[in-house]
């Protein structure tokens, strides 16, 4: 989505995603055009972002909350599919029967 449609979407101004791009805390794509382009994850970024700033943290501080959850989604992805055994369906959690 464009930055136009992400700002909406989330009730920030423009202005703001780009200072967070500036600032390192959210990213963005380029068309050839050099319009900034954003997946799905930025939305949730975003919350996080506006979450944390609500709580009174710096922006230093929310960068390293960012970078901790990046890393974290990178170690269950390994967990799950980085043992070279793929699966088509990810394990069930306890106490729910697979599908």
């Amino acid at each position: 989505m464009r930055i136009s449609q992400l700002a909406e979407r989330c009730g920030v101004p423009a202005t703001t995603l780009r200072f967070y791009e500036s600032a390192g805390l959210l990213t963005a794509d380029r068309t050839p055009a050099g319009y900034r382009t954003y997946g799905e994850d930025a939305v949730q970024r975003l919350a996080f972002i506006r979450a944390a700033e609500g709580l009174g943290l710096p922006l230093e501080e929310i960068s390293e909350l960012l970078a901790v959850w990046a890393e974290g989604a990178r170690k269950e992805v390994k967990a799950v599919y980085g043992s070279g055994r793929v699966s088509r369906r990810p394990p069930h959690r306890r106490g729910q029967r697979p599908s």
